[in-house]
């Protein structure tokens, strides 16, 4: 239903009971900004009620008052969100903005892929897709701003999403109020509830979209560089992983696979590119190939040419410019549906010569000057420096958005759906979304692999995520743990990090160590450098450290039974793999400030080692039974125990079910009908989830569901949907018990 608010006019609808979107009018205009939505979404228009000057909406869960002086939402009859008085919303020519009173919130959490901080109160943040090479825990905004947030109170939550792609700032600094504004576009956003912050993710979803089921294989672990530059190299690496028995999925191609850096091209050392991938394909390896959105503007190769009609112009006509690793180059419109179409089908030659994933990178979109484009070229290839140096760092707001516009296509530039500046933030997420639907229309029976590095909310129905260029120090490590919570609060199950680290040489073999025992639990699990850095292979520090890290990854294949199933149930209700210990233990308000340990999924609790010649740490374990993963010693829960941290070992602890599979070299070597499920805790259950890991088929019903549970120590288990030919046999360890179970 549509109101009179102020002198413009205010849209109110509904998703569910729990899911409010309020839209304002800007200069009488309402534009429907939907490219982020849900394909199935369906608004709906409550009808509102009229008492003297007030609109009352009242849902089964929710009871909204509008009025002059703003917007106020109950629970029952507790106010749990409310404008500030005659600031609901605020015009300053192009620009929009609201105030919000903070009222009982302890914290504010979400926001994408943000460094610093878990609990962002007290902070002011930008939204504004960034290519920061050189970033460190206070730099925001980075490569993946969402304008999503969670909200925690002692005994309520919430969630708001801002549905804005134009430069945009979130305003906590004030302990009474905060406020989000934008530089353009329209004041169009969700309030949306639940009982704990579990609900409101799931909520969020229904807004935003499920996230898409990679192929299974995408769970194993990949090896990076920057670059691997031959066929001869990539066989040596493949080789070697296979002869030492070390278990790996994914090789990735870097830029330097292309003709000079051309994207949808083969270069020289790349002749015989298809016979290569049939090679690795025997051996059980993929291939991933990075594809950035800069096109070489270059009279007679082909992508440039048939794309001049797709390509971003500035209001003269002229095409809008910026350097990248080919030099001058061009990028696509991907708010041009015809556009996104183009772009998807050329990723055909990549596919007919076995390409197995796309990697996309720089599609903030990510440009340099001319002048900065040389020196790169000199400090990388001539002077062979293994980080950027920081140019122009600065702390000053005004500075630091003169900087951060500079990163990337003017605002003036045009695109179909508005301005770069109405539009910058979903270019990536577009770019994704090209380059998924490409994909699935040239291979429609198998899963799509993406690997992105800038989105926005809903990028998880395309890509996973990785947090971007990273440094090989123990402060970039810690840093990751908070950055891989706060990007999956924001509704992303499929993260990771560079693990070792991306610029700057590693030298530490103990931090090496550390990240690898952390990066086993990152949903996405990659290993990548840079140019000129130490190599990171996993046999490049020596044979300790890698009996270490391969005994970490075999864990990983190990667990795989257990993290495929939890990615179902963050498909299925938006509930993330790596969980801020506050959305698993939401009644326990010693969980909102545990920045440095977190749930992988239900079961399991990790606590990283982050910090040089760590001895031992402090662990909270919430109420409840716990089990040392490593010794199987039984902790009753409610308070910090200390733990030993020797290098092998990495704090985690277990409680209900755990399925396990067997260590193979990749995914579906062995093709196992068995799996092992321990149980940690009596009386607890499980949902168990397989497919074939490939195809598209799932979508047709042709997976399992499979409850298993433990009742007095007796076990149990029931399909709760059977479409597929999976597992005949568990084998479960309970107490000093083995009991085969066949199903």
């Amino acid at each position: 239903m549509t109101i009179s608010f102020q002198d413009e006019k205010l849209l109110v609808q509904t998703l569910s009971d729990e899911i409010i979107r309020f839209h304002f009018s800007k200069n009488g205009q309402m534009l429907e900004n939907s490219f982020i939505f849900d394909d199935n979404i369906h608004f709906l228009i409550p009808e509102l009620k009229k008492e003297k000057e007030n609109y009352i909406l009242t849902t089964k869960s929710l009871n909204i008052n509008i009025s002059k002086e703003g917007i106020k939402i109950y629970q029952e009859n507790k106010l749990i969100h409310s404008d500030v008085e005659n600031k609901s919303y605020i015009k300053e020519g192009k620009k929009i903005f609201t105030f919000k009173k903070t009222l009982d919130v302890k914290g504010f959490y979400g926001f994408g892929m943000r460094r610093g901080n878990l609990n962002k109160k007290g902070e002011f943040l930008i939204n504004w897709n960034t290519d920061d090479p050189n970033h460190f825990f206070e730099t925001d905004p980075l490569y993946e701003c969402h304008p999503f947030f969670l909200a925690l109170a002692n005994d309520y939550c919430y969630g708001m999403f801002f549905n804005n792609y134009s430069r945009s700032f979130f305003d906590f600094r004030n302990d009474d109020f905060f406020s989000f504004e934008a530089e353009d576009g329209e004041l169009d956003y969700f309030f949306i509830y639940g009982k704990t912050p579990k609900d409101v993710l799931s909520n969020f979803i229904k807004i935003t979209g499920k996230a898409y089921l990679p192929p299974k294989w995408a769970f194993g672990y990949q090896q990076s560089r920057w670059s691997y530059k031959s066929e001869k190299e990539v066989k040596k690496i493949a080789d070697k992983f296979r002869k030492k028995n070390i278990p790996c999925d994914v090789i990735y191609l870097d830029i330097d696979y292309m003709d000079r850096y051309k994207v949808f091209t083969f270069g020289k050392k790349f002749r015989n590119f298809k016979k290569m991938t049939e090679n690795l394909k025997e051996k059980g390896f993929k291939i991933v190939t990075i594809i950035d959105p800069g096109v070489k503007i270059e009279d007679g190769y082909k992508i440039f040419e048939e794309g001049k009609n797709y390509f971003c112009k500035l209001p003269d006509g002229n095409f809008s410019t910026g350097y990248v690793w080919p030099g001058n180059c061009v990028f696509p419109d991907f708010t041009d549906e015809e556009a996104r179409k183009w772009w998807g089908i050329n990723h055909q030659i990549l596919l007919e010569n076995g390409v197995n994933g796309i990697w996309n990178d720089m599609n903030e979109p990510a440009i340099m000057s001319k002048n900065d484009y040389f020196l790169m070229n000199l400090i990388f290839k001539f002077l062979k420096f293994n980080y950027p140096p920081a140019i122009n760092k600065t702390n000053l707001l005004i500075d630091k958005i003169k900087k951060i516009v500079m990163k990337t296509l003017p605002d003036e530039t045009i695109h179909r759906a508005g301005n770069h500046l109405a539009v910058h933030n979903i270019y990536g997420y577009l770019m994704c979304k090209s380059t998924y639907e490409g994909l699935s229309k040239i291979n429609p029976k198998e899963r799509p692999f993406i690997l992105t590095r800038a989105g926005f909310s809903g990028i998880q129905k395309y890509a996973a995520v990785w947090g971007g260029d990273n440094q090989s120090t123990w402060k970039h490590l810690e840093m990751s743990i908070i950055s891989m919570q706060n990007l999956s609060t924001s509704g992303v199950p499929f993260v990771g990090e560079d693990v070792g680290g991306f610029w700057k040489s590693l030298k530490s073999k103990e931090l090496f160590i550390r990240w690898i025992e952390l990066g086993v639990f990152y949903p996405f699990f990659r290993v990548h450098s840079a140019l000129n850095t130490h190599r990171q292979e996993v046999w490049s520090f020596g044979k300790k450290c890698e009996k270490i890290i391969t005994d970490y990854i075999k864990l990983r294949y190990k667990l795989l039974p257990y993290i495929y199933s939890i990615f179902y149930e963050a498909r299925e209700k938006g509930i993330p793999l790596i969980r801020s210990m506050f959305l698993e233990f939401f009644d326990d308000i010693n969980t909102f400030d545990l920045p440095y340990q977190f749930m992988f999924g239900p079961n399991l609790l990790i606590a990283p080692v982050y910090k040089p010649n760590t001895k031992t740490i402090k662990v909270y374990l919430p109420r409840g039974k716990w089990v040392d993963f490593w010794n199987d010693v039984e902790y009753e829960g409610g308070k910090y125990i200390e733990v030993e941290t020797p290098i092998e070992k990495i704090p985690v602890f277990a409680r209900n079910i755990i399925p396990f599979g067997e260590v193979e070299n990749y995914v579906d070597e062995k093709k196992t009908k068995t799996i092992t499920v321990k149980v940690y805790t009596d009386n607890s259950e499980f949902i168990y989830y397989e497919d074939d890991g490939k195809t598209m088929d799932y979508q047709d019903g042709k997976f399992n569901t499979i409850k298993i549970s433990v009742e007095n120590l007796k076990p149990k288990c029931e399909f709760i949907h059977k479409g597929y030919d999976g597992i005949k046999n568990i084998i479960f360890l309970i107490k000093d018990k083995v009991i085969n179970y066949l199903l």
